[in-house]
């Protein structure tokens, strides 16, 4: 696991927090197909009453998916929690670090979701290099 020790806690957290959300999502999508089966509803009632909630699964898995390729990645991320800022990634250059800025809200858990390996690949350092870009020793492994 890549994972910076002195963020492994708070990603724990955050993972389990969309995991959790997912979960909660799911359980009232399987919930109301139940009670429109049971009541022999039209196609029409449940699909109402669900709404965006299977899109709001397929994000959060999404997410899922992405904690579970970073932490599968040879790159070591750490954690910032930005109080009132707005989040995002940049690349520390002391440690090595993709650092992921984030604030902690009720909102943050499809935060994680915006990190894609595109997004890696454009971090600009203040040398104006890009280290994740096809060609740099720090390549993701994905094509832009």
């Amino acid at each position: 696991m890549e994972i910076d020790s002195a963020s492994q806690e708070e990603w724990d957290e955050q993972k389990q927090n969309v995991i959790n959300k997912r979960d909660k999502l799911q359980n009232k999508v399987n919930n109301l197909n139940a009670k429109a089966a049971k009541k022999g509803w039209s196609t029409e009632k449940p699909a109402n009453k669900i709404g965006n909630k299977n899109e709001r699964i397929g994000s959060l898995n999404r997410s899922i998916v992405l904690f579970t390729d970073i932490e599968n990645s040879d790159q070591v991320y750490s954690l910032n929690n930005k109080r009132c800022e707005v989040g995002g990634l940049s690349y520390d250059n002391g440690t090595g670090n993709i650092v992921i800025n984030y604030t902690r809200s009720t909102s943050n858990v499809n935060r994680f979701g915006d990190i894609t390996p595109t997004w890696v690949q454009r971090i600009t350092l203040t040398t104006g290099r890009q280290p994740y870009t096809l060609g740099e020793h720090l390549v993701l492994g994905y094509p832009p």
